[in-house]
């Protein structure tokens, strides 16, 4: 990815997300976009980041942030990796589906 493709894709998922969405979150996302079923210290070791960070950056993206019964932005889910059941497998609801495949169309149309 370019960089003008990167600033493009940030400025998409900030308009579409929220418009305070932090590199973090916007890592994590993009992350799981490329790679779903990837884990969380998989993403923390990709994006050089701490797996805390990683997780929090997914209660923040997924459905509800579990302790304050917050509703998150439901683009990805979290379930038990098939190989590790202690490690969680990161994946796009329905709803980050359609988000990735709108990016992609911004991304191959050169512009949001």
């Amino acid at each position: 990815m370019e960089i003008k493709q990167f600033l493009e894709a940030v400025n998409f998922l900030r308009k579409e997300v929220d418009k305070e969405l932090v590199a973090n979150q916007i890592g994590t996302l993009l992350a799981v976009m490329d790679r779903e079923g990837i884990t969380i210290p998989e993403v923390a070791e990709y994006l050089d980041i701490p797996p805390s960070t990683v997780a929090r950056s997914v209660k923040i993206l997924s459905r509800y942030q579990v302790k304050s019964h917050v509703e998150g932005f439901d683009l990805i889910f979290a379930e038990p990796a098939l190989e590790n059941r202690r490690r969680y497998a990161l994946s796009l609801t329905i709803k980050g589906r359609e988000l990735k495949s709108k990016l992609e169309k911004v991304l191959e149309e050169g512009g949001c």
